[in-house]
């Protein structure tokens, strides 16, 4: 098995807003979030952007958006393969948050991705 490189990064959703910054992606193959044991209840998606501007849902192979999921605190869940075709990812929340999140990212993918 080839040598694997690992990253961490955050997804930071500031107090009243509902997009988080985005984190560079590019180079990964899979990955996963923990949801901050403190969260306003809502629905999240991850949208994703080739130039880092303009941003969409992810889509699954056969074009239909990857559907939201319900935040669960301190749940981890595995990001959808296609979050690793765009080079940005962040994350979408169907609320504004109450306070400041925090989600950690854990990426892997081949060595020389990071």
């Amino acid at each position: 098995m080839a040598p694997e490189a690992y990253g961490q990064e955050t997804w930071a959703i500031a107090s009243g807003a509902q997009r988080s910054a985005a984190i560079n992606v590019m180079g990964f193959e899979r990955g996963s979030f923990q949801v901050p044991t403190a969260i306003t209840a809502g629905n999240f998606q991850v949208e994703v952007s080739n130039d880092g501007t303009t941003f969409s849902a992810v889509r699954a192979d056969d074009n239909t958006v990857v559907a939201a999921v319900a935040f669960v605190a301190s749940t981890v869940f595995n990001l959808h393969p296609n979050v690793f075709k765009a080079r940005w990812a962040r994350l979408f929340s169907s609320v504004a948050q109450g306070a400041a999140r925090s989600f950690t990212v854990q990426l892997s993918g081949p060595a020389g991705a990071a």
